[in-house]
């Protein structure tokens, strides 16, 4: 049996999403049998999006141990600490982006931000590598999917492109994917999806910097982002996105009808705003789903291209 076929057949499937706050990372083994796939369990882990570089602008670490080493350092003036690097990323702009700066958090000085997002990946890379090899010993094909927000305009999503292959991703094994799209595709994959209508569904995504929610239908996603997460404003801009997927006619109406469970669906919106905690799904089920013709086109050319 030839190397590709075992590519083929099983790899891990890992993805990295940079977000303001928290950088969040996970895997799982996917294995073929017949015209089926089947995954592991999903093996997560988060880390605070903060970086530190050497006097000379060489990486040092990421996460809580660039935070240990900073308070440690007998010369933290001479260091460069950056946190909350991806906020530059959501600018509008026309200009090379390649070029911005991240500043330390003191502004003492500076690293360019495709250094900072290069690192960044090339760290949670290695480690990501380091847990699959222990979790599934003989696995050695890997995909990555990295994930950036619907604000983002087409020079930044390049940008992330460049920066996870300056970080040793080859471009055949690399995906980009809108955070609430690789959300949706996960939602269908998952066994409780057929009690969700495909066409039509509602995301929500608090982050570290705001809270954005997506009404996703058929043919378009319209996205309300908000400054906070809580309040009138996120109410309101839950309201709207219900307007994009049933319409405000059919919203008015229910209300009309149903006024105790309209109150009911918002009161409990409101409240698993503010009770979601930043856990890993660790124990997600494993799922079953057919594999899509062209999914195996390019599976064959990805490994083709590896042979080579």
């Amino acid at each position: 049996m030839s190397s590709g076929m075992n590519v083929d057949k099983e790899y891990i499937a890992a993805s990295i999403d940079i977000g303001t706050t928290h950088t969040k990372s996970g895997f799982a083994c996917f294995k073929r049998k017949s015209n089926q796939i089947y995954h592991s369990e999903v093996i997560t882990n988060i880390e605070e999006s903060v970086i530190l570089f050497s006097e000379e602008r060489k990486f040092m670490a990421f996460g809580k141990k660039a935070v240990e080493l900073y308070i440690k350092s007998n010369k933290p003036e001479t260091l460069c600490f950056i946190r909350n690097f991806n906020m530059k990323m959501n600018l509008p702009t026309h200009q090379d982006i390649r070029l911005w700066r991240a500043a330390d958090q003191r502004g003492r000085g500076y690293v360019f931000l495709m250094d900072v997002y290069a690192e960044t990946i090339g760290f949670i890379k290695s480690r990501v590598e380091e847990m699959a090899k222990e979790s599934f010993p003989g696995v050695t094909s890997f995909r990555w999917v990295l994930t950036f927000p619907e604000t983002w305009e087409p020079v930044a999503k390049e940008f992330l492109k460049e920066a996870a292959l300056r970080a040793g991703i080859p471009q055949s094994r690399l995906y980009l994917e809108k955070e609430h799209v690789s959300a949706v595709k996960w939602q269908q994959m998952c066994q409780y999806s057929d009690q969700i209508e495909k066409s039509k569904c509602l995301l929500v995504d608090l982050g570290g910097g705001s809270t954005k929610i997506y009404a996703c239908t058929e043919k378009e996603t319209f996205v309300e982002t908000i400054a906070d997460s809580g309040g009138i404003t996120i109410l309101k801009a839950f309201e709207n996105c219900l307007d994009e997927v049933f319409s405000r006619q059919v919203l008015e109406s229910y209300k009309l009808k149903e006024r105790a469970d309209y109150f009911k669906l918002f009161g409990s919106f409101m409240r698993k705003s503010h009770d979601l905690k930043l856990v890993p799904p660790s124990n997600m089920p494993p799922v079953v789903t057919q594999v899509d013709k062209g999914d195996e086109d390019d599976n064959k050319d990805n490994n083709d291209n590896e042979k080579r």
